[in-house]
């Protein structure tokens, strides 16, 4: 006879102890929910090998239970164990995710040493199978992680379980949680792809992880299990389970404890699976599948492709190309690839191995897109037919990566080399459309014309205003030629206006539809002023822009900047030298000044100024920084050799350090003591042989101090004499030093 508790006279006590009973009944309820399916599979066991009804079979599992003193649940259990396979056991040679988390409990700290837990294989298998059945009968994601707290075979019971599901950029989004406050699971609730978290490295490597010691709670315990839930070879998320003592278990447990992985991942994705009738081709809440990935991407006008990992321990060492569209497949067959056996490193070994894999890898890891602009693709090096000249454009989606390019037409390739003519021969171009009436300029033209292209160009009729009066009476016969005879017009007029003194070619060429009428005009106009003729301030002007372009054609990818701390003075020089400053990431500066020898100087100077800068914004230093050059250039262009000189200026300008490949030591001009050479060591030019090293030397710079650095040009007379003309130099002028020859030379000095 069960004692009646007196009931509470306070309000508030009798709500709370209602609310306890109904959260105790509510509990019992699940768990007999859970248990029922356990059951009905041992009942099925029995009607199977006994060949007796259901009730019968249920009555006889009661009566056993009964007199066996075992809990009917667990006596189902154990009966349909005889019939389920032991887990496969974990080879952890081959479970990258527990090689690689196991660096993260390194402490120092004394490990407990693993204690055979006396677990019974019979029992261990019958426990895993009441709690994969449990799990089976799981109604959401919240009563899942409940299961999986309630329930243990071999293991303490955790004490949070969290379940994540991956988004396409490869972070982890809670779905359901037990143990977790309220603060806890807020903080929670959606995870970047952080590096090294046990959760995020089991989808990434898609196996166990297993922190059996973690230094401290940052993950919220001092244990954790993170097991990647994976269906059709897709992660369709983590499930994380966390004790608050260090884990110790042997390996029949954890190969069990591992083994939770599939009955979650099959429940998982039936509760992601869609409603009947439901629209959405994912999960519910319109939920993406990556089963439809194929027909996305059939669908796009661009190549693009999906890429797959391949992982050997925790390293992605390929990408397989699982499906690509149309333009794609195209691009394959033009080369003869087969596409559908793919990889990112069968089809471009080098430029796969040595650019592609790192930075495919990292969007996999950070989930962050990622643009690679002008990256080419050389035939020999890849063994292709052709050479191509793409930008591709880099996406997770969840554990594939999307990648789409663009190859650079002719016209492409072309139209900064054509903007570069026409500046340099002061020319433009222009096409009028005798339809539509529509006319079109060249930004060559517009600069000729001194008018803006914002200002669009102005009509035909009103071309006679840059034309000297005396010209014009001849000019309509000339386009009445054009027009109406179709030939091709070239005269040379005088210019008015702004451009007054000046001589203009126009060259004009008909366009013709196949019926032979005329639709079109296409034509040029330069300024031919023959030299020493022009009006001194505009040659000027010209002669600035050309050098301006020429310095900008050659110019990197990071911007300029005037450095705190310091006054800079710089001299633009040829094609084959250069001059760089760069913003280091410390808040210093980096200074360059460099010399490219031999015949084309000028694509290898481009080439190793870009590598230089992007060196520099790197954060290397500067004897690291020609050790790269070198390597760079021992690589693109083999028997070249080039001389660099790379400074760096402390924060405040206080400190510089350097390293010279070649004999360009920097000079120092202090403010109160006369020039001299910088003692440090001399190093190989650039390009000389492998595996160079450079020294590095520091000297400290004091207010008014300069730094002077240049090309080996500059001592082309002979070592000695070049010095001691530089050394001489008490005020260093640099288009002085330079004398005629197009050399560039940087100056820089500390400020007060």
């Amino acid at each position: 006879m069960t004692e009646e508790v007196p009931a509470s006279t306070d309000p508030v006590e009798a709500l709370s102890g209602m609310v306890a009973r109904l959260r105790s009944e509510r509990d019992g309820l699940r768990r007999a929910m859970r248990n029922r399916a356990v059951i009905e599979q041992a009942k099925g066991v029995l009607v199977e090998r006994m060949a007796i009804d259901p009730q019968t079979a249920f009555d006889q599992l009661v009566e056993l239970s009964t007199h066996s003193n075992v809990k009917l649940v667990e006596l189902a259990a154990a009966l349909v164990a005889t019939r389920a396979p032991a887990p496969t056991a974990v080879d952890e040679g081959r479970q990258p995710g527990v090689a690689a988390l196991d660096r993260l409990a390194t402490t120092g700290e004394p490990r407990p040493a693993p204690v055979p837990v006396s677990a019974d294989l019979e029992a261990l298998r019958a426990q895993h199978q009441l709690l994969s059945g449990r799990v089976a009968t799981s109604r959401s994601y919240d009563e899942l992680a409940e299961t999986l707290a309630d329930s243990a075979a071999g293991w303490p019971p955790p004490s949070t379980v969290m379940v994540m599901e991956s988004e396409a950029d490869g972070a982890l989004l809670l779905l359901g949680a037990w143990g977790l406050s309220a603060e806890s699971r807020s903080q929670w609730e959606r995870v970047p792809p952080i590096q090294d978290l046990p959760i995020v490295a089991a989808a990434q490597t898609r196996s166990p992880v297993l922190v059996a010691h973690a230094p401290d709670d940052r993950w919220l315990s001092r244990a954790v299990v993170a097991l990647p839930l994976v269906r059709d070879d897709r992660v369709l998320g983590v499930i994380s389970l966390g004790w608050d003592a260090p884990l110790v278990v042997d390996d029949e447990v954890r190969t069990y404890l591992f083994a939770l992985a599939e009955p979650c991942a099959r429940r998982f994705a039936e509760l992601a699976a869609p409603p009947p009738g439901s629209p959405h081709d994912g999960g519910a809440e319109g939920r993406t599948d990556t089963s439809v990935l194929p027909l996305l991407v059939e669908a796009l006008r661009r190549p693009a492709v999906v890429l797959v990992p391949e992982y050997d321990d925790d390293r992605i060492v390929d990408f397989h190309a699982e499906c690509a569209s149309p333009a794609a497949w195209e691009l394959a067959t033009t080369e003869g690839l087969d596409a559908s056996d793919a990889s990112v490193l069968t089809v471009l070994p080098q430029l796969g191995s040595q650019v592609l894999l790192p930075a495919l890898a990292e969007v996999v890891r950070t989930g962050e897109s990622l643009d690679l602009a002008d990256v080419w693709v050389s035939p020999e090096r890849e063994g292709l037919r052709g050479s191509y000249l793409v930008d591709l454009h880099v996406a997770r989606l969840w554990d594939r990566l999307l990648v789409t390019w663009r190859v650079h037409a002719e016209a492409d390739l072309l139209h900064e080399q054509l903007l570069f003519s026409e500046e340099v021969l002061d020319a433009g171009s222009f096409r009028w459309n005798l339809r539509t009436g529509e006319t079109r300029w060249s930004p060559g033209l517009y600069r000729l014309a001194g008018r803006r292209p914002g200002d669009g160009p102005f009509p035909v009729e009103q071309a006679d205003r840059l034309v000297d009066p005396e010209d014009l009476a001849g000019l309509p016969k000339a386009v009445d030629d054009t027009l109406r005879a179709g030939r091709a017009l070239r005269v040379d007029l005088r210019g008015a206006g702004h451009l007054a003194g000046r001589r203009l070619r126009v060259t004009a060429e008909p366009r013709t539809d196949p019926d032979g009428t005329l639709w079109a005009v296409l034509g040029t106009v330069q300024d031919v002023t023959p030299t020493g003729t022009r009006d001194p301030r505009a040659e000027l002007a010209a002669a600035s822009r050309r050098h301006r372009l020429l310095d900008e054609l050659l110019a990197p990818p990071s911007a300029r900047h005037d450095a705190t701390g310091l006054a800079v003075s710089a001299r633009a020089g040829g094609l084959g030298s250069w001059h760089d400053i760069v913003p280091a990431p410390d808040g210093g500066t980096l200074f360059l000044d460099g010399e490219v020898a031999g015949d084309g100087a000028v694509a290898a100077a481009q080439q190793l100024r870009h590598a230089a800068a992007a060196y520099a914004v790197a954060g290397l230093a500067p004897g690291g920084l020609l050790a790269g050059l070198n390597a760079f250039l021992r690589q693109r262009e083999p028997g070249r050799t080039a001389t660099v000189v790379a400074a760096r200026v402390a924060p405040g300008g206080r400190t510089v350090r350097w390293a010279v490949a070649g004999q360009v030591i920097p000079l120092l001009y202090p403010a109160a003591d006369a020039p001299r050479v910088l003692a440090g060591p001399l190093g190989l030019p650039l390009g000389v042989t492998d595996g160079v090293g450079y020294d590095e030397s520091e000297s400290p710079l004091q207010p008014g101090d300069r730094l002077l650095l240049y090309p080996e040009g500059l001592l082309a007379g002979g070592l000695a004499g070049g010095l001691a003309t530089l050394l001489a130099a008490r005020d260093p002028d640099l288009e002085a030093l330079a004398g005629g020859r197009d050399l560039s030379l940087l100056l820089a000095g500390a400020t007060d």
